[in-house]
């Protein structure tokens, strides 16, 4: 089934400036919320087992793995095109 959201394309449009080859945009299809992430945590996420692996990163660092483990699944997320997939004609 087609689920309609409303996202705000000055919002798209100003994420995406920020996507490069080390730093991606997802969409969550439930709440509309554009969350920018480096693929550095991304990695993180993915070497992740549970939150007590968690324990030892810095707190600041916490917070983004924890979404970066959202967006990878959750199933909520999509991935925005990046520079590459976007050609500027």
């Amino acid at each position: 089934s087609v689920v309609s959201i409303e996202v705000s394309l000055d919002e798209v449009v100003e994420e995406l400036g920020f996507v490069d080859d080390e730093f991606n945009v997802f969409l969550n299809k439930v709440t509309s919320e554009l969350v920018g992430l480096a693929n550095e945590h991304l990695r993180l996420a993915e070497d992740m087992e549970g939150p007590e692996d968690l324990e030892g990163c810095p707190d600041w660092q916490k917070d983004v793995i924890a979404e970066a483990i959202a967006v990878q699944f959750s199933g909520e997320f999509v991935k925005l095109p990046t520079k590459y997939d976007i050609h500027e004609y």
